[in-house]
This record gives C-alpha cells, structure tokens and sequence, in this order.
C-alpha cells in the first residue's frame, strides 16, 4: 500500500504546485459531454446531449451507461433506466440520498434515476415531443402534471426544493418538497430587463445553467446573440445581474469587473468559498468571479483545441467547455464538447487522493456472447458478486451469485429480446449491462 500511495503522490507532485496544472480524465465513452456531477460517494455522473445518455465515471475512472439506449426518443417510465429513450438530456442533480434527476429538454421533462432500482420516471413535464410540443400550464398544482418547454437545468436547495430552468418558457419554476410547481422568475417574454426588481417580473431566458449557493440565492445563465448574463434572485425575490451584458460574447479582457465582462455562459459551479465558476464555452475559457465582483480567466488561452495537459489550465487550449463540477479535493473537473470531447480536470489541490478513491482501479467484468443464446459468460469478476437479470419492466428474471474469476450462466429460459444484467460486488461497485436473448 505504501508503494502504490508513494507512486500516486510522486505522479501528482511532478506537475506544478505554483500553477494549476490541466490533465485529461476521460476521452472515449464522453461524446458530447453536458453537464456534470459528483454523487456523495465520489462517482462523477454526466449527461450527453446529442448521445442522448446519463452517464457514471466511478471513482476508477470506468465509465458506464446509467440512462438511455443511444436512440433519441421518450420511452421507459417505469421500467430500467438504462432501457429507456431520453432526447437532449442536459441539467443533472442529485437528492440527498443519490437519486438521480436530469433535464430531458426535447421530452419536455425532468426525469428521476432511483438510485436503489435504476427504475427510470418523470417526476414533472406532461411531454414528450420537441419544440413545438413544449407548452406552458401547472402553476400551484403537481409538477407531474404540468407542461414545460425544453427544460434545461435544474439544482436542488438545501430543503430539498427543486429549481429548474424552463428555458422556452422563459421562466425559472420551483418543485416543492410535496411536489407541487410555481413560477419564481421570469413573465415569459425573452429578454433581459428587470434587474433590481421582483424577479416575477422580470424578463428572463434561462437557457443556460441554474445553481443555488450556500446561502439560498439561485443562479442562473443566459445565452444567445443578444443576451449573455449571469443573474441571481435573493431570498427576498429580487433579480439582479451578477456578471456580462446584452452584447455579443467576445471575450474583452480579464482582471475586470464581471458586470462589464462579455460572456458565453453555459454552465456555472461554486466552489467551497462560494466563488463562482463559468463555462465560457464559445471564447473557449473558463473564468471565475471572485468575492470583490472581478472575473479572472482560470482555463483555456481562447484557442479552440486540445492541449496543455500537464501544464499550466490558464495556457492550455480547451474547446467549447460545457459542464463543471469540483470534487471533495476541490479540484474542478471540466466537460468539453468540441471534436473530439474529453472531460478534463484543473488541480487546484493535486496532492489530495480523495477518501473515497480507490489505489487501484477495478475493471468491469467481461460478458459474451451478447445477443447469447442458452450460455453468458461473465468473466473477470473481482469478488463474490451478485447477479440479477430483468426485464425491460423492471422485473427480475433470474438471480445468483457468482464466484471470483470466470462464470456461465444459463439463460435458456429467458425470452428473446432486450434483458438488463446487474452485478453488485460486495463492495457495494455496481455494473449494469444491456443483454440481448436470441
């Protein structure tokens, strides 16, 4: 163990402690990287929108699928989550016991992973359908019975209340805890005027990110040709505008104040002191605003490419970065999607190994033939592992469990078609797996 600890922090402590350094994490299984999310356990969970998946680095770096067939479309309610059909996934949060919540923006939904089942359902939105099916009715009745229109981001507060950005609608709208749905912000005309007023009032086009500080202010972000802004709305329901303006994007200068800042702001983090962190996805940065109101640039040098890793985030070149996420070291993690996508990470504390991070990572466990006929091979289990296979409803089939190394199982009596294979180790470490009967 001391080897491997030594090995890790003499990797770590090769880069710079005076600047901080870029890497890359994860390359491949990231297309079209959205936003992104850490789970209490360490696990990094990220959306892709054009791929139309949820998906879970865990904390070996291994990623799999947790939502979503690949194929855009509304199927899946009530069934296995990783069964379903999602269209444009975007805004991704978490409860405060792990499940799992996403914007479904051309379905027209906010949709929830139970993070016990993996039993996929919709929890506000009456869609499915693109644009032209988005519409807009609910207000002081249940959130699963209302209509939003491309949804794009949504945050939980403290309470467990649920904020989402229902960006066509031009309105910022809150789920209660007993689940019932109002509008908070915007009248639903696009614009940016309002500011230093209630936010009911206000215009607003929150087609951008929504985050909520520690103290209960929400955030959110605006973008497009003519807007792009980052507002809050305190306690007390006033609107305010935290940083850029109403002019074209390009970039115009750091170490200014971020009221007069031109941005592209997708997506927004905080960090520990509550310092707020922008994906400036088209000047191709990511930039910070700190206590005093200045934005400084932190990634990228404006050059829409990939490199630098190693080296200093703020001379490195990063492409159209997306979603952003700290992990319990408070380093910040970064999705990019130009071609091709990666999701990197800024090493703000390069020396910390995070409590929950294992020294060695471990691999998934092979499974062949898939489509299978009478036999599946499961090969390369770590420990004794529990199996359990479902049906597209959810149901279980069949279960066992399965010793350390090679295994085959019989799956004659399955009926032919799609089935969904789980593994839970006795570690806790899940892997789920489409599988297809002949």
């Amino acid at each position: 163990m001391y080897k491997i600890r030594f090995f890790i922090f003499t990797i770590l402590w090769s880069f710079s402690l005076d600047a901080q350094n870029i890497i890359t994490v994860a390359s491949s299984g990231v297309y079209d990287p959205n936003d992104l999310m850490f789970d209490n356990n360490g696990n990094l969970y990220f959306t892709t929108l054009l791929g139309n998946q949820v998906k879970k680095m865990d904390t070996g770096g291994v990623i799999t699928v947790v939502a979503g067939t690949g194929s855009a479309g509304f199927s899946g309610d009530g069934g296995p989550a990783i069964a379903a059909q999602l269209d444009q996934p975007c805004g991704i949060a978490t409860d405060t016991v792990g499940n799992i919540f996403f914007a479904d923006v051309m379905n027209q939904r906010v949709r929830k992973i139970d993070i016990s089942t993996g039993i996929i359902s919709t929890i506000a939105g009456k869609g499915p359908g693109g644009y032209s099916t988005g519409a807009y009715s609910g207000d002081g009745g249940l959130a699963s019975a209302a209509a939003l229109n491309c949804p794009s981001s949504i945050c939980f507060d403290k309470t467990g209340n649920l904020y989402v950005a229902d960006g066509l609608n031009r309105r910022i709208r809150k789920i209660d805890i007993t689940g019932i749905i109002n509008t908070i912000a915007g009248n639903g005309t696009h614009g940016s005027t309002g500011d230093d007023g209630p936010a009911f009032l206000a215009e607003c086009s929150p087609n951008g990110d929504i985050h909520v500080d520690n103290t209960g202010n929400i955030y959110f972000t605006e973008n497009g040709s003519s807007i792009n802004k980052i507002r809050k709305i305190n306690s007390l329901g006033i609107i305010s505008k935290i940083a850029g303006d109403t002019s074209l994007y390009m970039y115009n200068g750091d170490d200014i104040p971020a009221h007069d800042a031109h941005l592209n702001p997708s997506f927004i983090s905080f960090d520990s002191d509550n310092n707020i962190y922008i994906s400036d996805t088209y000047n191709d940065r990511v930039r910070k605003i700190d206590g005093l109101g200045i934005i400084h640039t932190i990634a990228g040098n404006g050059v829409g490419s990939h490199s630098g890793d190693g080296f200093p985030a703020i001379d490195a070149e990063i492409w159209q970065p997306s979603g952003l996420a700290f992990d319990e070291c408070g380093n910040l993690f970064i999705g990019e999607v130009g071609s091709p996508p990666y999701i990197r990470k800024v090493l703000f504390n390069p020396t910390c190994i995070p409590a929950r991070v294992p020294e060695t990572a471990t691999p998934e466990p092979s499974i062949y033939p898939n489509p299978a006929t009478s036999e599946l091979n499961i090969n390369g289990v770590s420990a004794v592992t529990n199996y359990a296979i479902l049906n597209i409803t959810g149901t279980i089939e069949q279960s066992g469990t399965l010793k350390e190394d090679n295994n085959s199982i019989s799956v004659k009596s399955l009926t032919n078609g799609i089935h969904i294979l789980k593994l839970i180790d006795y570690e806790g470490r899940k892997t789920v797996k489409k599988i297809i009967k002949e």
